[in-house]
Formats: structure tokens, sequence, C-alpha cells
């Protein structure tokens, strides 16, 4: 549900972009639309009021001033401090799954507390070849660009990504919350990303997710499966 709030709230402010100058009717209209969609979010029961798209979208059209005065703050507090699992592009510099030629991929991210460490793992598929790529970075804290210190590339069988697949889905990785409301102070962070190219052929949509986890989660079995039987035992630090 979240995807779609997000496509409806992409395609609301455009509207109301290309409508500025077209007098107060449109204006009328965009507002009507939206308010009518909010009610219908907030009355339903199946959609999830507490992500930051819908609270965004709720606070756009409520002209909720104190709500973006706040959300300016967290985005200039995290733009300029936050904690090493806080992932950026700019610490893991790899392209992204969108932007390979694939149908389907995962990146499963590690990193250590305290560490500037990042093991990333890439699993991608295009027809029957697959691909496995690692790669170890670390960006100490101040350091402008990270440093590769391991890497590694090999093929994998359809049985190994139909077993990683496997375990993605045993863990409900499509439909996990991207992040919990909270974490220890002690332990690893995972980072996991999928991608699947639509097919208009099939009516298969395309799909997009992310999900960050704390130490122990669901999608542990398919951590320790990508990082101790996938990676070989050369590349592994534990």
């Amino acid at each position: 549900m979240s995807f779609i709030k997000l496509c409806l709230f992409t395609f609301i402010v455009g509207f109301a972009t290309s409508c500025n100058s077209k007098g107060n009717s449109r204006y009328a209209l965009r507002d009507s639309i939206v308010h009518n969609y909010i009610n219908l979010v907030d009355t339903s029961g199946q959609y999830d009021t507490a992500e930051l798209s819908h609270k965004v979208l709720k606070a756009y059209i409520n002209n909720d001033t104190s709500f973006f005065k706040k959300l300016q703050q967290d985005i200039f507090s995290r733009t300029r401090a936050r904690e090493n699992w806080n992932l950026w592009n700019v610490d893991v510099p790899l392209p992204k799954l969108q932007e390979l030629d694939i149908e389907e991929g995962y990146r499963f991210i590690l990193s250590l507390l305290n560490t500037p460490n990042y093991w990333t793992a890439t699993i991608t598929r295009k027809g029957d070849s697959v691909w496995f790529h690692f790669a170890l970075f670390s960006k100490p804290y101040g350091a402008k660009t990270p440093k590769v210190y391991k890497q590694a590339k090999k093929q994998l069988s359809i049985q190994q990504w139909e077993t990683l697949k496997d375990k993605l889905k045993v863990a409900d990785f499509w439909y996990l919350k991207n992040e919990r409301p909270y974490r220890g102070t002690d332990g690893s962070d995972l980072t996991v990303i999928g991608y699947r190219k639509g097919d208009r052929d099939n009516d298969m949509p395309g799909r997009y997710h992310f999900v960050h986890r704390f130490f122990l989660s669901t999608l542990n079995d398919a951590q320790f499966y990508v990082f101790q039987n996938l990676l070989d035992k050369e590349y592994r630090d534990w």
C-alpha cells in the first residue's frame, strides 16, 4: 500500500504544480480529491497511516506548518549527523539495482556497530544467469569517499537463487516495514534491498523495497545463507 500512496502523492503534487497558473477552480479540484483520498485511507483500515509518506500528504492538504517545520529540522539533522547504519549512496557506492540490466536482484548490506565497514552482497538474475558480487567498503568518519578492501564475483546456480528466494519469502521480505522504531546499542545492522523489473506481457508490475533491521530479525536466515554459504570463506572476516 505504501507504494500506491507514494505514487498518488507524486501524481497529486505534480498535478498541483501543473495547474498552478490555471485558476482557483483547479486548486479546488485538487483539494477535494486529496481530502477524499485522505478520508479513504484514514477510515479503511487497509493502509499504514504511520508511514511518513502518508503523514506528509496529510500535512500538505491540511497546511500543517508545524509538521513541515519539524520535518525540515529532521532533514537538516540527518544530512549532517547520522549513525553508520543510516546508509546513503556515498557510503556504499554501488549502482542501484534498478539501474542494472537485470530482471530481479537483491542487495544485502551488513554493518557492525562503531565500525566504518560495510559488507555488501548483490545477487542478480537475468534469464537463467545468476551472479553474486561481494564488496567490502570502509568509510571512516570524516572521509569523503569509501575505500574498497575486498571484492569478489562469481556465477551462481538457479538452485542457489531459488534457495535465497525461498528464504526471503519465509521472511516475508516484500511486506516487511522499512524500519523499526527502535534499535539496540550493540550488534549488527542489516539492510536488504530488493528489485524486480516489471513485465507488461504478463501483467506483472515492477517492485522495489528496502528493509533495515538491527541484530536479530526474520531476515537472519537469508543473511546467514548469503554471507556464510554463498560468500567464499577466503573473503570472510568471521
